[in-house]
């Protein structure tokens, strides 16, 4: 446990290190982009709903490792604000037995060897070998309705850091903390649209259309 818990660490260390040097972040697009989400067409239609929200990191070197309790707090705000500002839900509070409840986790994964070699290379070459490495985001989110209905939403996702000095043009926009963000957050789009089409949310109000000039 303790060389694990080492890899991950030096992996880390390594990665944060760099940032200051030259590094940038790009999605994977494994789910397409969702533009803005419609409010529902009827807001009093929006759920009252319950939840319980989990993460953690699973790196391919030991057990999957809960988050600690301020990043987990950090990511479950993230899910949290963006739910409730959709106008998909009147109410979305920590607990049970809501209209409909909510059993989310949130797991980055990926392999932590990967990402120390990979750190090590940019390191010891001061940034100008190009190297990479991936962060996953796999989203669980089992829904069960006051009804007894149910559906279970497996939502998967990435993002590739680039460390390379020439990326120190581009870091200021490609950022690995704002692009992790973007990520994630299409990914909670995607869930709105899936729980919308499987009847768990009421429709949405029409797009506006563009007339011509």
């Amino acid at each position: 446990m303790k060389t694990n818990r080492h890899v991950v660490t030096m992996a880390f260390l390594m990665f944060a290190s760099l940032w200051i040097t030259g590094c940038a972040s790009f999605s994977r697009q494994r789910l397409v982009e969702v533009g803005t989400i419609q409010p529902p067409a009827d807001a009093t239609l929006a759920a009252k709903a319950t939840y319980r929200f989990t993460s953690g990191v699973d790196m391919g070197v030991g057990p999957r490792q809960d988050h600690a309790p301020n990043v987990r707090q950090q990511l479950e705000k993230e899910f949290v604000d963006f739910l409730t500002t959709s106008g998909y839900f009147a109410s979305l509070v920590p607990g049970q037995n809501g209209d409909i409840q909510l059993e989310a986790d949130l797991v980055n994964y990926g392999d932590a060897i990967a990402a120390a070699l990979a750190g090590a290379i940019g390191g010891l070459s001061l940034c100008t070998i190009p190297c990479w490495a991936t962060d996953n985001y796999r989203l669980k989110v089992k829904v069960v309705t006051a009804q007894g209905k149910t559906g279970v939403y497996l939502l998967d996702d990435a993002m590739t850091t680039v460390i390379w000095l020439p990326m120190i043009v581009v870091m200021p926009f490609k950022f690995p903390i704002g692009v992790s963000n973007e990520v994630r957050t299409n990914m909670y789009k995607h869930l709105i649209l899936r729980m919308q089409q499987d009847g768990f949310l009421p429709p949405a109000k029409p797009a506006p259309q563009n007339t011509p000039a």
